[in-house]
């Protein structure tokens, strides 16, 4: 069963008699003698004593650190972590460090399964592509000042396990915080949980003709959001990409039921996002380049550039939901005509197992009448 408001678990049942517990895991603990250092000088006592804490673990390259396991039943409701730059003379300029937000992944497990129901880098995960970070707030993902949060909702019935993993070959991340909040319920959830997802694809670069696939999947639930991130290849196209539109199939259906009519639409915004970067609860633009010139200004500077821009849009009270299938696509360009890199994350929420494809789109995939009308009038 999809709940009316399918994203406020918080409201449900079981949790408005306060029947549940706040629990916590996280990097903290008491196995390590404190060491001083020029930061902490005054630790040198503590040091004699040999005291043990922790606040942090070193995650070498090709390693994996996992939280604690959660115990349910019971609701993930935060994640906050922060990290220390691969290079640790980046720290004085941490944005720049994209290094560690590509090549650092969370993974999260529920009820058992083996195959993580999210594997995604950390940065796109958490809001912001290119391996940037960028000052932002919405309702579910922030970036603030060094650290970043998630607060999609995550239901599970037995257990549950959050995972950082280090994919470089040659790079240790020197020092990982993180902690993981969660409501411990005393009773059973009232239905089969609707696992939490999140689905990372990239492709570098697109194809011309071909849209981009942001989803494909088969089985029961509904669609939260997503992350969209699009560079150009080339200099003189501007932010052309943006003309594209994205479309929504719902349970195979022939024609979109959802087409946005140009991709910062989807995202709230208009004309290039011709008033620059914004963050808003339910959707943003943390990167654009050109981030807050005119629209004059943008069409006239944006052709000398590789212009690209990272958005994110969430839907609550207008969550799609499916009973069979989903597929979202988008337009790079009017009709594909505009080459770029781009990558994305997808949020969203299925019972059981659900089947992803994450192949490339193909012309056979899409059947609609925009492109049965490009194929009547093409030329013999």
């Amino acid at each position: 069963m999809i709940e009316s408001h399918p994203l406020d678990f918080l409201s449900m049942s079981t949790t408005r008699t306060l029947d549940w517990k706040t629990i916590q895991v996280s990097t903290h603990g008491h196995d390590q003698v404190v060491n001083a250092n020029f930061m902490m000088p005054k630790w040198k006592v503590f040091t004699k004593r040999g005291l043990k804490h922790r606040d942090n673990v070193r995650i070498n390259a090709g390693k994996t650190y996992s939280f604690p396991e959660l115990k349910g039943p019971g609701i993930i409701t935060n994640i906050w972590l922060t990290f220390m730059p691969f290079h640790v003379t980046k720290l004085a300029r941490y944005g720049s460090a994209w290094e560690a937000r590509k090549l650092l992944r969370i993974q999260i497990f529920f009820d058992g399964k083996n195959k993580p129901s999210v594997d995604v880098p950390i940065g796109d995960f958490f809001g912001v592509g290119f391996g940037q970070y960028k000052e932002f707030k919405s309702k579910y993902l922030e970036m603030i000042s060094g650290g970043y949060t998630c607060r999609f909702p995550m239901p599970f019935r037995k257990r549950a396990r959050i995972a950082i993993k280090n994919t470089s070959r040659l790079r240790d991340c020197s020092a990982f915080y993180g902690a993981v909040t969660c409501r411990q319920l005393e009773k059973d959830l009232q239905d089969p949980p609707l696992h939490f997802h999140a689905a990372y694809r990239e492709a570098y670069p697109t194809k011309e003709e071909i849209p981009y696939k942001v989803l494909k999947v088969d089985g029961t639930g509904f669609y939260a959001g997503m992350i969209l991130n699009q560079q150009n290849t080339k200099r003189g196209d501007g932010f052309r990409f943006l003309e594209g539109n994205t479309k929504f199939y719902v349970d195979a259906e022939k024609n979109p039921s959802i087409e946005y009519t140009g991709t910062e639409d989807l995202f709230q915004g208009a004309w290039y996002y011709v008033h620059g970067e914004f963050s808003a609860p339910f959707s943003g633009l943390t990167v654009r380049s050109l981030p807050s010139c005119g629209i004059i200004r943008t069409f006239l500077l944006s052709r000398f550039l590789k212009n690209k821009a990272s958005q994110y849009r969430f839907h609550e009270q207008d969550a799609i939901p499916f009973k069979k299938s989903l597929l979202v696509f988008s337009h790079h360009g009017e009709f594909d005509e505009i080459i770029t890199n781009q990558s994305s994350v997808a949020y969203f929420y299925a019972q059981k197992s659900p089947k992803l494809d994450m192949s490339p789109l193909e012309k056979g995939d899409f059947t609609d009448e925009y492109y049965d009308g490009i194929e009547r009038h093409a030329p013999s």
